[in-house]
């Protein structure tokens, strides 16, 4: 009887110490992942990143981006009340406004950001595709005010462009200093016949 006693007082003690460990509530087992990116700055944003940080950004981030400026390629205007009316070929039918995107050939309304052009202003007359329709394709870079603009975020208040595509101005050669592309000025003697320069075309 005193064994038995004995052996079920062991048993309840071990069963005590194993159910007493320790436990530490502190252990993580590492932060939760977020499905939203993470956008940073750069020198200048894309239109993605633009519309991403002035749907879900604060205040702070969209004087950031009026700060840094957006680029972007000039792709159509809208000519009625919202997006959805947007145009990305003539005829325009309007010159208050241009879409700008980060793909040369968008037609997808949803990835462009409307940039308001202000009547009577330089940036009407030199940017809106009804007047100058050269202008479609373009890269530019424009920076201003944020805000609620055809049911979607766009320039509202446009401070500044600049074009980002301009061509640089090619150095032609100086020919009578010897400096043509098409000629190896390395000539090479051959036994029996004349020292000769040889015409190559650059392709």
């Amino acid at each position: 009887m005193c064994r038995k006693f004995l052996l079920i007082s062991f048993i309840f003690s071990l069963l005590f110490f194993v159910g007493c460990e320790k436990v530490d509530f502190n252990e993580t087992e590492g932060e939760p992942e977020t499905d939203l990116p993470e956008e940073e700055l750069s020198d200048t944003l894309s239109v993605a990143q633009a519309l991403y940080l002035a749907e879900y950004g604060s205040d702070e981030d969209l004087s950031a981006i009026n700060a840094v400026g957006i680029i972007g390629y000039i792709v159509g205007a809208i000519p009625g009340t919202s997006l959805s009316n947007a145009v990305f070929g003539p005829p325009y039918n309007s010159n208050s406004n241009i879409l700008i995107a980060d793909d040369i050939s968008e037609t997808q309304p949803e990835r462009c950001m409307p940039v308001r052009l202000v009547k009577d202003t330089p940036f009407r007359a030199e940017l809106n595709l009804e007047d100058n329709p050269a202008n479609k394709g373009r890269l530019i870079l424009v920076s201003g005010t944020i805000k609620s603009y055809f049911r979607t975020y766009g320039v509202y208040d446009l401070q500044d462009y600049t074009w980002c595509d301009e061509e640089q101005e090619e150095t032609k050669p100086d020919y009578d200093n010897g400096d043509n592309p098409y000629l190896d000025f390395d000539s090479e003697l051959v036994q029996g016949g004349r020292q000769v320069y040889i015409r190559y075309c650059l392709q």
